[in-house]
């Protein structure tokens, strides 16, 4: 009770006024996750003040602190509490995504915004050294993305990160010509230094112009030529394109092409003959032999 009557004075009762009965009462646990909430209650009085300025008689609270609250009962005495509630903002983060080569390695590594003791777990395993450290190795062969999941003693956030490939660069012809055993068109590179390729593709102009498609592969291991017995040098003169796969799987962008000679022979006057030959294309140069 807010009152009690111990006594008379003269005839006259004397009334002790008690202290309103306060006991915070929260709907949930008190020590939670980022992003989740909980409800204190001051329980049924006359008037509530917070210390957040609430004057209702219950608060939503979704950050760390001392949650403090006077009431006010019936009979104009007060009574104060507190209740301490702790949120565990943790977050990280693994970096921005990135671009690497075929084949290369890169470091993974996740932060997290505050020092502690944590667990990690990385995921898909797939090009791993390890998957429950902060900073494995990753050996890529194929774009990836890899999830982190960073555990304290409450909660537990993740984080991304995506690892693609470059773009693999165009490799040019050296020459385009006809094999002299064969009397076929000949298409010949150099072989590039640095790049892990698996194949070559050769790609040759259809019907349509400037429509190309692939008429054969070539392993790294031949030789940097192949023949295109499929062709007719002495009918029309055929323009090529070159790409590779490399090791991880990914197929270059085609080179610029190159177009073979068309060489034709009529007579002339007398005893004279003429030549007449499509240009070559593909790359410059100041004069033909004939």
């Amino acid at each position: 009770s807010d009152t009690a009557v111990i006594g008379t004075d003269n005839g006259t009762d004397i009334t002790i006024n008690g202290n309103p009965i306060l006991s915070i009462i929260p709907n949930g646990p008190t020590s939670f996750c980022m992003g989740n909430t909980v409800s204190l209650d001051a329980g049924l009085q006359s008037s509530y003040l917070w210390n957040n300025g609430s004057s209702n008689e219950a608060i939503n609270v979704t950050s760390t602190g001392n949650y403090s609250v006077t009431v006010t009962g019936n009979n104009g005495c007060t009574s104060a509490s507190s209740q301490v509630v702790m949120v565990d903002n943790l977050t990280a983060t693994a970096g921005p995504d990135i671009i690497i080569g075929c084949g290369n390695s890169e470091t993974l590594n996740v932060s997290t915004n505050y020092l502690g003791t944590f667990t990690y777990l990385w995921s898909p395993s797939t090009g791993l050294n390890y998957t429950t450290i902060s900073n494995p190795v990753a050996y890529i062969y194929n774009p990836i993305t890899y999830t982190v999941t960073v555990t304290d003693s409450l909660c537990s956030v993740t984080a991304t990160k995506t690892i693609s490939f470059d773009s693999l660069p165009a490799m040019p012809i050296c020459i385009v010509s006809v094999d002299s055993s064969t009397n076929k068109n000949m298409v010949i590179w150099n072989q590039p230094i640095g790049i892990p390729i698996q194949s070559f593709i050769i790609y040759k102009e259809t019907q349509q112009a400037g429509v190309y498609a692939q008429i054969g592969t070539q392993p790294r291991s031949a030789f940097s030529t192949f023949i295109d017995t499929g062709s007719y040098p002495q009918v029309q003169a055929n323009r090529y394109k070159i790409g590779f796969l490399d090791s991880c799987g990914i197929v270059s962008l085609p080179s610029t092409y190159h177009k073979t000679i068309h060489l034709s022979i009529n007579q002339g006057l007398g005893n004279t003959y003429n030549l007449i030959w499509d240009a070559y294309e593909g790359f410059v140069f100041p004069s033909y032999n004939i």
